[in-house]
C-alpha cells in the first residue's frame, strides 16, 4: 500500500510545482481595495466564470452591457464631442455624470482598459482583464480594476461599501451574460 501512495504523492507534488492544481471549484472572488500609484482609490476583483472566454470578452468589451454589468452606468457610448474617446455616462444622487475615456483594447493580451480624458470626474480609471483558467477547466480568470478620485464627487459615489456591493452584483451579472 505505501508503494501505491508514493507516486501519488509524486504526481501531486510534481503538479502543485507547476502552477497547475487538480480540477475543482475555484475560489470565492476575491476583493482587495487599495490605492493607485497617484493615491486614487479603488478596488481589485479576482474571480472565476464558467464560461468561454470569448463570450467574456465580448462581454466585458461591448458597450451595450456596461449598463447591465453596473448599477451606476446609464450608457457608454463612442464621443461626438470627443472623437476617439468614449461617453461614459453614470448615475449620481446629482444627476448624470459624463466622463470622457479613453479606451484601449488588447484582445491578445485580454485587457480592456479605460481611462478618463476629460469630464465631470477628475480620476477615472478601470479594467477588464480574461484569460481561460489554467486551473479550472471550464472556467474563464477575470481580473477587475476600478478607480475612482477621492473626495469630491468620487466619494459620494464610490464608497468602499458601494465599490464592494458593485463588484458583488457584477460577478453573477456577467455570468448572466456569458452562458451559452
Amino acid at each position: 500500500r505505501k508503494q501505491m501512495q508514493a507516486p501519488a504523492l509524486l504526481v501531486f507534488t510534481a503538479l502543485m510545482a507547476t502552477g497547475v492544481a487538480p480540477e475543482g471549484e475555484p475560489p470565492a472572488p476575491k476583493i482587495t481595495h487599495l490605492e493607485a500609484q497617484d493615491g486614487t482609490p479603488g478596488i481589485v476583483a479576482v474571480f472565476y466564470v464558467r464560461s468561454d472566454v470569448d463570450r467574456v470578452w465580448q462581454a466585458v468589451t461591448d458597450p451595450e452591457h456596461g449598463p447591465e454589468l453596473f448599477d451606476s452606468v446609464s450608457a457608454i457610448r463612442p464621443s461626438k464631442k470627443h472623437p476617439g474617446l468614449w461617453e461614459y455616462h453614470l448615475k449620481s444622487p446629482f444627476g448624470t455624470l459624463c466622463v470622457y475615456c479613453e479606451v484601449d483594447q488588447n484582445r491578445a493580451a485580454g485587457t480592456v482598459r479605460w481611462t478618463r480624458r476629460s469630464g465631470s470626474l477628475e480620476r477615472f480609471s478601470g479594467y477588464f482583464q480574461v484569460h481561460p483558467s489554467d486551473r479550472f477547466s471550464g472556467y474563464v480568470r477575470v481580473e477587475y480594476g476600478s478607480f475612482i478620485e477621492p473626495g469630491g464627487l468620487g466619494s459620494v459615489l464610490m464608497t468602499s461599501k458601494k465599490r464592494q456591493r458593485m463588484v458583488e452584483k457584477m460577478i453573477p451579472r456577467l455570468e448572466r451574460l456569458t452562458r451559452g
